[in-house]
């Protein structure tokens, strides 16, 4: 009975992992992670790239802070994540998000 228990937590730690950290991979713009199903939609330059997803913008944004990216700012639907001394604004609309490097 043990061992069921053990194995089942076990289970559930797996598939929790794989929901927080193996469903996002890195961008080009500054190793930002992004959903491994988000698909570019127009790359508009080395710095900014918009991608179409379907998805719980909500979720991914949790996911980018568990990647150790610190919201410093939010101007409406923008967000401006740090991290290692790079700053990515992440821009969040209906059917998907932009990012794009961020200097002040």
């Amino acid at each position: 009975m043990k061992n069921k228990k053990v194995l089942l937590l076990l289970g559930i730690l797996i598939v929790a992992f794989f929901l927080l950290f193996g469903t996002l991979k890195k961008s080009p713009i500054d190793d930002f992670p992004i959903p491994i199903i988000a698909q570019v939609d127009t790359k508009h330059s080395d710095e900014q790239i918009s991608y179409q997803y379907k998805g719980f913008n909500s979720l991914y944004v949790k996911h980018v802070r568990l990647f150790g990216w610190k919201e410093v700012d939010r101007l409406g639907s923008m967000g401006i994540f740090e991290k290692d001394g790079k700053q990515v604004s992440l821009t969040t609309f209906k059917d998907g998000f932009s990012i794009a490097t961020y200097t002040n």
